[in-house]
């Protein structure tokens, strides 16, 4: 298994470095921007809502995994094994961005 990996790394080194690399002068292609009205509201309220949401998850992860460890050690809660404990962990952290993630969403509609 591990010869078959490695050669499969290997052709790919091998075919990405012999790829012609594309630039913009080899194809007819014009930047356009987006119009002002291009998508509905709606979406770009989702794709903000979604942007804050992922991008929170890097603070909400370590905060919950502290608060649950904390928690734990003082015998509030009990895990029976590391998978609970990793689906808790992740699951408060999502519960937490998306708290966050809808704070921002209604402090955007009070302003």
């Amino acid at each position: 298994m591990k010869r078959i990996i490695a050669l499969f790394l290997i052709f790919s080194i091998v075919f990405s470095l012999s790829a012609e690399t594309i630039t913009h002068s080899s194809f007819n292609y014009k930047y356009e921007s987006y119009e002002e009205e291009e998508f509905p509201l709606w979406t770009i309220e989702l794709r903000r809502a979604e942007t804050i949401f992922f991008g929170s998850l890097v603070f909400t992860v370590p905060i919950s995994s502290l608060a649950l460890s904390v928690l734990s050690n003082q015998g509030i809660i009990n895990f029976e094994n590391s998978t609970q404990s990793a689906l808790m962990t992740l699951s408060s952290a999502a519960g937490l961005s998306l708290v966050v993630s809808a704070l921002d969403w209604i402090l955007g509609k009070m302003e």
